[in-house]
């Protein structure tokens, strides 16, 4: 077990998995906070409306929250304000998985560890450690990059800060549990990374709280792993964070039992 989560992070490393998704992530990171420069002016608002563009009080009043904003609510942006975060955990967890049955990996590995539960703690752990790598790389690049920014202050408290960095990476992991089942389930490349995108940016929770409405039951949408990302918020909150531990935790289950009964029905390669 110990063996394949060493050869699962060194395949990580050699391949540019973790580096690919560090490198993504920082690039949108820098590509969001230029445009934000852009529009946090009151001086470029002022002359793109020379120039005929439409700017209106509230977009001056914007500009100012932004100038006002902090490197804590800047992350918290980064991480849960749209699906960029599970959507990129999703299609590099997606593929890294798939390539075992792809490349005919599988059959040497379960033939080596004989128990399938081994070989899915050991993903399990190897996907926790990379979402976590990729996740530290923003927070630290973050964090280096401050003094040379706009923000005029860090924002929170540890509490807060460490609240963020759990919540990203337990989100992020339970989507890859996800595409760890996805992967094992269909055994296709192709297959996943449509999953992933679907997945990743959570286009099923809308028709998911449609149906609930509509059959009268309680909003199940709302214990999706992309419902639990948006509920996320700056501050920490035991119980709101009790929730997503839970939630993760849930659905981490799900996946890994869903794996193993695939895994019992399917030949293992």
């Amino acid at each position: 077990m110990f063996e394949l989560i060493r050869m699962d992070l060194r395949r990580a490393c050699r391949q540019g998995y973790l580096f690919i998704g560090m490198a993504l992530l920082i690039g949108m990171m820098l590509l969001s906070y230029v445009l934000m420069l852009l529009v946090s002016s009151p001086e470029n608002l002022s002359a793109m409306a020379a120039q005929g563009a439409e700017v209106v009080a509230d977009d001056y009043a914007q500009a100012e929250r932004m100038q006002n904003m902090s490197v804590l609510e800047y992350l918290h942006g980064m991480l849960f304000n749209g699906a960029m975060w599970l959507l990129m955990t999703a299609e590099l967890s997606g593929v890294f998985c798939t390539e075992d049955f792809t490349h005919g990996a599988a059959k040497n590995i379960f033939s080596l560890l004989g128990n399938p539960w081994l070989y899915l703690g050991a993903r399990a752990v190897s996907l926790f450690v990379i979402v976590a790598g990729i996740e530290g790389a923003l927070f630290l690049f973050a964090l280096v990059c401050k003094p040379l920014s706009i923000f005029p202050a860090w924002g929170g408290t540890v509490l807060d800060w460490l609240q963020l960095y759990g919540s990203g990476l337990l989100l992020g992991w339970a989507m890859s549990l996800c595409m760890m089942f996805v992967s094992i389930l269909f055994r296709r490349e192709g297959v996943t990374v449509l999953l992933g995108v679907i997945f990743g940016c959570g286009l099923l929770v809308p028709a998911l709280g449609q149906v609930c409405r509509a059959l009268g039951w309680q909003p199940l949408e709302q214990w999706t792993i992309s419902a639990r990302s948006q509920a996320v918020g700056l501050t920490f909150v035991p119980a709101d964070y009790a929730v997503t531990l839970a939630v993760c935790a849930g659905w981490a289950a799900v996946y890994l039992l869903g794996s193993r009964l695939v895994l019992s029905w399917r030949d293992l390669a």
